[in-house]
């Protein structure tokens, strides 16, 4: 089930990423099973790249919907575009905070930096399982190797 308008592409690597997450959690825990900060790094890391993935996204998005100009339903001029400062404040902020995130998890819950990392990848290795997926999908179509 996805919201009006959503793309199905994105909700399945969020899906997946969120799946890659998971995995490579529960592998931390099971290969350091007396570490369990490790697997939380896995599980800080993607939480990381999910809040920076949200931020972007609604960035995209705001400036998508804004393209098309917010139209005035009385018909007359539409409200004047929020100066571009705004925008840039807004992006650093949200690298602030992520950075402050990040130290925290290193420096005060003592996460390992290379299982954050292992998170932070969960992404990546969603994105890999899509591409898998769509070669797949296409060897037996009309554009395979073998027509």
């Amino acid at each position: 089930m996805t919201a009006p308008g959503r793309d199905p592409f994105l909700s399945r690597l969020e899906r997946d990423s969120v799946i890659a997450a998971a995995v490579l959690a529960a592998a931390a825990a099971v290969c350091w099973p007396g570490r369990p900060a490790r697997a939380l790094g896995v599980l800080g890391g993607f939480a990381l790249i999910a809040l920076s993935y949200r931020g972007i996204r609604a960035g995209v998005d705001g400036v998508w919907t804004g393209a098309a100009g917010p139209a005035d339903p009385e018909g007359g001029e539409a409200p004047p575009p929020r100066p571009q400062r705004a925008g840039f404040v807004k992006f650093f902020t949200r690298h602030a905070i992520l950075a402050g995130g990040a130290y925290v998890m290193m420096a005060r819950f003592e996460f390992d930096p290379m299982a954050m990392l292992a998170g932070v990848t969960a992404p990546a290795v969603a994105a890999t399982v899509e591409f898998v997926r769509t070669v797949r999908a296409r060897d037996g179509g009309p554009h395979s190797r073998s027509s």
